[in-house]
């Protein structure tokens, strides 16, 4: 870790990776064995996309890439949305959520301008006999919300408000800024310190400024992770628990579950 600041906190975050890496390959073998199903499968994928982007987001920390590491953290939040609404939902849904790669893929020709392969794709996914808004933005949600109307998209902020991350979507909207090619994220670059930001300030290199502000993020977004994690994976024990309070912190966890 070439950081100084936040160095013992990342270092915890390691920590809490590997445990929850060893756990969940654990627990989900097992009920792939006993129960395997479309939620078996939707959970295993989800998983491992969260362990692997919160692996990136502590690569970025450690090597001081403040704005980069929180661009990741989108990523990590959307996950955690899907994650939720997932263990909290019935097998019919996650067969919708694993037949939606489908409709992305259809997108995805549309975007290469293969009509052949559009077309192909497109009565595949006729003969799962959802609604005809299925193919529309976040379709395999719509039975979430009864009341929408025809085509109209679900929208992901409608998503987060069915978990428990709706409370920290204006620190989901902060981390977009970081993302998209704008001033902004030059203008208020996190890896500058504040007194600089918005000026004619230009940095390239890796430091310490901003890191701070990433472990706030990454420390809501992991708790609500655990959470949800402890509810849907019965085997975790009282002394993970006791070690993930230490890890991430006590005052954290006891604000936050």
């Amino acid at each position: 870790i070439c950081v100084d600041n936040e160095k013992d906190f990342i270092k915890r975050f390691y920590l809490v990776y590997y445990i929850l890496d060893e756990k969940i390959f654990g627990q989900l073998n097992k009920e792939i064995s006993s129960n395997a199903g479309w939620k078996a499968e939707a959970r295993i994928r989800l998983y491992m996309m969260y362990l692997k982007t919160f692996r990136e987001v502590l690569f970025l920390l450690s090597n001081g890439y403040s704005d980069c590491a929180l661009a990741r953290t989108r990523t990590l939040y959307e996950l955690g949305v899907y994650i939720s609404i997932i263990n909290k939902n019935s097998d019919d849904l996650a067969e919708r959520f694993c037949k939606y790669c489908n409709v992305q893929s259809m997108k995805m020709a549309e975007v290469l301008s293969s009509e052949e392969k559009v077309n192909k794709i497109g009565k595949f996914i006729d003969k799962f006999n959802y609604e005809e808004g299925y193919k529309k933005e976040n379709g395999w949600a719509r039975i979430l919300f009864p009341n929408i109307k025809g085509k109209s998209n679900v929208q992901f902020r409608s998503l987060a408000d069915l978990t428990l991350y709706k409370d920290y979507l204006n620190m989901y909207k902060m981390a977009c800024n970081f993302v998209h090619g704008s001033l902004f994220s030059c203008l208020e670059s996190l890896d500058s310190a504040e007194e600089q930001r918005g000026k004619n300030f230009w940095n390239t290199s890796p430091n310490n400024e901003g890191i701070n502000e990433v472990i706030q993020f990454l420390k809501k977004y992991i708790v609500a992770f655990i959470s949800d994690y402890g509810d849907s994976l019965p085997e975790i024990t009282i002394f993970e628990t006791m070690v993930m309070v230490y890890l991430l912190g006590k005052d954290i966890l006891e604000n936050d579950i």
